[in-house]
Order: C-alpha cells, then structure tokens, then sequence
C-alpha cells in the first residue's frame, strides 16, 4: 500500500504511478530550470515555481530510479 501526499491543490502522486517515461520526466525537468533560469531576473515569484517544480521532478526521478535499479 502507497502512501499518497497531500499539498494545498489535492493529491499528488509519483509520477512513475502517473505512467510517464523516465525521458519526458527527465525533459520536464529540463525545460523546467530553463525557464526557472530565463525569468530569474524579470519575475522572481515565477522563476520560483518553475525551480519548485524541477526540484519535485528530480524527487520523483530519484525515487523512481532508485527503486527501478534496487531490486
């Protein structure tokens, strides 16, 4: 039984639960510093939330990977 987070929105869940490849979330998390890079100096707020996300992408690729090569 998986445990499920919680956030202010709703549930969040793993995004190897969400069925996504491991590329587009390694994508995704790309393109999220890129723009979280790109707006640094013009809108500190959303250059915040797209480091945010990237940083919860990378947890997520962590957890998958480490429990995909651990077996």
């Amino acid at each position: 039984m998986k445990k499920s987070q919680l956030c202010r929105v709703g549930a969040t869940k793993v995004a190897s639960d969400l069925g996504w490849p491991l590329a587009e979330l390694k994508r995704k998390y790309q393109l999220f510093w890129e723009k979280s890079y790109s707006m640094e100096q013009t809108d500190a707020g959303l250059s915040d939330f797209f480091a945010h996300e990237a940083n919860k992408i990378l947890r997520s690729l962590k957890k998958y990977e480490s429990a995909t090569f651990s077996i």
